[in-house]
């Protein structure tokens, strides 16, 4: 029996919602670039603020950085002006990511399945929420919501008003996720692919997404950048996930950070020390700068144009002011 080019499409949305709930076959997962030691020295000024620096977000109002380090676990904040360790709030595990929610850091405490919500600048922790699964990746859902990829309990949760308020599964290891005014998209690192859900958690559909992709952003347009780190490029796919543009990027990229000011998104490139800058709708390269040793996380201060990318390998922070 033939079926109208309509039925088929409403076949195909039945079809994605349908198998939201059965997760896709597991392949490895791609992991940042390892850094040789750097050849040149790092384009901005360099301070030492912990062992294994690696998570940042910031806040353009107070002007505070955060970043995770370990030995012990803690969450740095650090003055985007001046480079000044503000303190470090003590955690109870580490983080790999952070997300910024207005003047407040969301901070996924990946080996203790928590998320903590974190004030600025006094860095006082406003809301502690228990989401096991070990979460890794956040992103701010309105001004009070967060989702969380739980890397290692195949789901997602959405959290509001310290609690999780529900769950969305199907994902065999999800990473990063940006969030839209329209939707929220999560990279699955183990099937390799881009899921955009409702506000709601509600299913949608999933494309292929590189080669090995593991984090992505949001810019102004509703657009979804994507660091396909083992295929060496950045991947942007509109609000409806059609690919519409693949950068070559040579070097593992890995952290991405948006500048909605300048309408800049920052790459860092793990594998040769470096970020580079992907500035307006064509995500143009405008430039790249020499890093600290393995630049698996960058933040951006949108209102001086700052950019902060931390050492996993030296425990350092450096300040580009681009």
């Amino acid at each position: 029996m033939s079926r109208s080019p309509g039925a088929s499409r409403t076949f195909l949305v039945l079809l994605l919602a349908a198998c939201s709930t059965s997760a896709p076959t597991p392949r490895r997962a791609a992991e940042p670039g390892k850094a040789p030691a750097p050849s040149v020295t790092p384009a901005g000024q360099v301070y030492a603020i912990g062992a294994e620096a690696e998570g940042v977000a910031v806040d353009p109002v107070t002007h505070v950085a955060a970043i995770g380090v370990r030995s012990p676990f803690g969450l740095a904040l650090v003055d985007t002006r001046t480079g000044r360790l503000i303190r470090t709030l003590p955690l109870p595990g580490h983080v790999r990511h952070l997300a910024a929610r207005g003047s407040q850091i969301l901070v996924p405490v990946e080996d203790a399945g928590r998320l903590l919500v974190v004030d600025l600048p006094e860095g006082t922790i406003h809301e502690d929420v228990a989401t096991p699964g070990y979460p890794h990746g956040v992103s701010a859902v309105g001004a009070e919501g967060a989702v969380v990829g739980n890397e290692r309990g195949a789901r997602v949760s959405l959290v509001r008003g310290g609690a999780v308020l529900r769950t969305a599964t199907g994902f065999p290891q999800p990473g990063g996720s940006a969030v839209t005014a329209d939707g929220i998209y999560i990279v699955d690192v183990s099937s390799w692919r881009l899921t955009r859900l409702g506000l709601d958690l509600s299913p949608g559909p999933s494309v292929a997404a590189g080669a090995g992709p593991t984090h992505a952003i949001a810019d102004a347009a509703g657009n979804v950048v994507v660091a396909d780190t083992r295929g060496d490029a950045v991947l942007v796919f509109s609000p409806g996930l059609q690919q519409r543009q693949r950068i070559p990027l040579a070097g593992r990229p890995y952290g991405l950070a948006y500048d909605p000011v300048r309408d800049t998104v920052w790459v860092t490139l793990t594998a040769t020390n470096e970020v580079v800058a992907l500035t307006g709708p064509s995500r143009r390269i405008a430039g790249r700068w020499p890093t600290v040793r393995q630049p698996n996380t960058v933040g951006v201060d949108s209102s001086t144009g700052t950019v902060v990318v931390a050492s996993r390998s030296d425990g350092t922070v450096e300040l580009i002011h681009a």
